[in-house]
């Protein structure tokens, strides 16, 4: 029989909105003395350097973006996430807006299968 000597080492990572939570959690632990219970060894996290507005700004000014689904895409998540209950035409004039609230965007269709 093999005896093991286990040290609990717990070790946090996440990526995008992971990191946040991972940033979080160690924070919460540390700062509310839970160390002894949640030795953390190591915390790593990472997220892209995404700038929203400077992304709006760009496509707008240069009157072209490559793969306008995306930002249907994009425009559906934040909608859905956060909650802005706004309707699709308040972004997306009509034909383009009948079609997207037709369901042409569910989430199981790919970009490459969207054509305008």
């Amino acid at each position: 029989m093999l005896a093991l000597n286990v040290v609990p080492q717990i070790q946090l990572t996440g990526y995008s909105e992971g990191g946040f939570v991972t940033m979080a959690v160690a924070k919460l632990v540390t700062q509310r003395g839970y160390l002894r219970d949640f030795p953390i060894k190591a915390v790593s996290s990472g997220a892209g350097p995404y700038d929203l507005e400077a992304f709006a700004t760009r496509i707008v000014a240069d009157g072209f973006y490559p793969v306008p689904s995306n930002l249907v895409f994009l425009w559906l998540a934040y909608n859905a996430t956060y909650g802005w209950e706004r309707p699709i035409e308040s972004v997306f004039q009509p034909p383009y807006s009948d079609r997207i609230a037709a369901g042409l965007f569910d989430f199981q269709t790919t970009s490459s299968q969207v054509f305008f």
